[in-house]
């Protein structure tokens, strides 16, 4: 006796089963991929370190470093705050007459908005008498670039206390600021001019855009040999 013929309808229905075995294999193992990737993650991320600040005990020592762009407190000490006020004085006063528009551009980031905005309104680009521009007039930061001069600097001392109700540091340091031609050679006596400066810094969480956890809320430099005094914070 011969077999029967096989039943279309059952045929179909066979491949239609294992179509959709086929599909749910593959959305299973979709998911489980997503699964573990997402294990991963979360298991990366809760064990990725807290932010490593290193800062060394000596304020000439600039290797500071930050691993990571995250918030966190780290106290301050007064190497620190010496650190600090010793390369905001660089950028501020130890600039050439090239460097000075980027120079005294990357000090306003490390000031308060307050300070930063009475420092851009009422010294970088207050207008000042230059003879050597058309007019005889310019807004300071003009009259650096028209000097055509490199300052050095070189400190004398540095001295910060910190009050720690306020958050806050206030620093006074003596340094001297010599004045060289920018191009040719060095002349032998060039300008040489004592000041002292007398700053105050707020403390604000360490991050990558605030590596030194500080901010300058108050600048004032004055001539060390000076009969008036320089102005306190």
């Amino acid at each position: 006796m011969a077999p029967p013929p096989p039943d279309p309808a059952r045929f179909e229905l066979v491949e239609a089963l294992k179509k959709s075995n086929r599909r749910l294999g593959f959305a299973v193992v979709s998911l489980s991929l997503v699964a573990m990737t997402s294990a991963f993650t979360a298991f990366v991320s809760l064990n990725k370190p807290m932010p490593v600040v290193y800062r060394p005990d000596s304020p000439l020592d600039e290797n500071e470093v930050i691993m990571a762009d995250r918030a966190r407190e780290v106290p301050t000490r007064a190497a620190d705050a010496q650190r600090f006020m010793m390369r905001a004085g660089k950028l501020l006063h130890g600039w050439t007459s090239s460097s000075v528009p980027f120079d005294l551009e990357v000090a306003t980031f490390l000031m308060t908005t307050k300070w930063r905005k009475h420092f851009l309104d009422d010294e970088l680009y207050q207008i000042v008498d230059v003879p050597t521009s058309p007019g005889g007039k310019d807004s300071r930061l003009g009259y650096y670039v028209s000097l055509m001069s490199k300052n050095t600097l070189e400190w004398s001392s540095v001295s910060c206390e910190r009050d720690a109700a306020n958050r806050m540091w206030g620093c006074v340091a003596r340094v001297t600021q010599e004045i060289q031609p920018l191009t040719g050679n060095p002349v032998p006596n060039p300008p040489r001019q004592n000041l002292i400066i007398r700053a105050r810094f707020i403390e604000v969480p360490t991050t990558m855009k605030s590596i030194d956890g500080l901010q300058i809320d108050f600048w004032d430099v004055a001539d060390a040999d000076a009969k008036k005094p320089a102005a306190t914070p």
